[in-house]
């Protein structure tokens, strides 16, 4: 089948264009985009696998973000001609995103989730840490994965009394203001920045005009999937239809009991012990009454009492 690529643009008012596409680069992913601004680039490809990993009460995913040289026009000089481990502002921008969309993934979701996030080019105008969220929502998004999404993030700055989206290096060291906000089409979720002592009805201002340009990008993500012919959907449900019931039956008959245990300050491995036997009786009586069908149930019920 032949690639085909689909795009959807988003025009800023500085005159700048944003653009988001798929369906060209790394069809085989379950999901993949591209978003471009001036001459930086990015790529994201989303991968989920086929079984739910055994033996984790959380969601198994693995966010990973690069900055190779090549995106600069460079190839590491020297003897070693590798790069290395992550740097400092890799593994930041790897814990944005992971912010971000953590959260919006089922709970009882166990698939193991990988998002691949590389600069394919990279622009001195424009930094590409405030692309990140956006590019990898689209991928996520486009994927079919259970995911309460789209979202997206910008970065912000006011620079002399300007408020500027995406800035480039030069203009961030000369901005009081300097943001990453991310958010989902009602509300803001995250936000991180430094500023230079301003006011809390500037910070509000910032974040509402933040949250315009989140709200168009993300109905550019919600324009690029009703432009794709074959769409892809991961089948995820709850198999029991007393998931629900069970929670609240656990919450009456056994909270006190794990409050109790918390409540007299056990050493660390006395706790451990008497938090385990309790857990192997409460799995005993529930599945005697053929209530759990899903092995990780109690666990994670458990754990969110806990």
């Amino acid at each position: 089948m032949k690639p085909e690529l689909i795009k959807e643009n988003i025009l800023l008012e500085d005159g700048r264009t944003l653009s988001i596409e798929t369906g060209y680069l790394a069809c085989q992913a379950n999901g993949s985009a591209v978003v471009r601004m001036a001459n930086t680039s990015l790529i994201a490809t989303v991968v989920v696998s086929t079984e739910e990993k055994k033996g984790v009460n959380f969601l198994p995913l693995n966010i990973d973000y690069r900055e190779k040289y090549s995106a600069g026009g460079k190839i590491p000089g020297g003897f070693i001609k590798r790069e290395g481990r992550p740097s400092d502002e890799e593994i930041l921008t790897m814990r944005l995103v992971d912010r971000l969309l953590r959260p919006l993934f089922p709970k009882i979701f166990y698939k193991e989730i990988q998002i691949m996030i590389s600069l394919l080019s990279y622009d001195i105008n424009v930094l590409p840490d405030g692309l990140a969220g956006l590019v990898a929502s689209t991928a996520v998004y486009l994927s079919g994965i259970p995911f309460k999404g789209p979202v997206s993030a910008v970065r912000i700055i006011r620079m002399k009394n300007l408020f500027i989206i995406n800035p480039g290096i030069e203009d961030v060291k000369k901005s009081d203001i300097d943001l990453i906000v991310g958010g989902s089409i009602n509300s803001i979720l995250m936000v991180e920045g430094e500023m230079k002592e301003v006011s809390e009805k500037e910070i509000i201002k910032i974040i509402k005009i933040a949250h315009f340009y989140i709200k168009r990008q993300i109905k550019a993500q919600i324009n690029l999937l009703k432009k794709i012919k074959k769409k892809s959907k991961i089948d995820f449900n709850i198999k029991n239809n007393n998931f629900f019931y069970l929670k609240e039956k656990f919450h009456f008959l056994f909270f006190d009991k794990i409050y109790n245990i918390y409540k007299k300050f056990y050493k660390k491995k006395i706790r451990l012990k008497k938090i385990n036997i309790l857990l192997n009786n409460i799995k005993k009586i529930f599945f005697n009454d053929h209530i759990i069908i899903h092995e990780n149930e109690i666990d994670i019920i458990f754990f969110e009492i806990k």
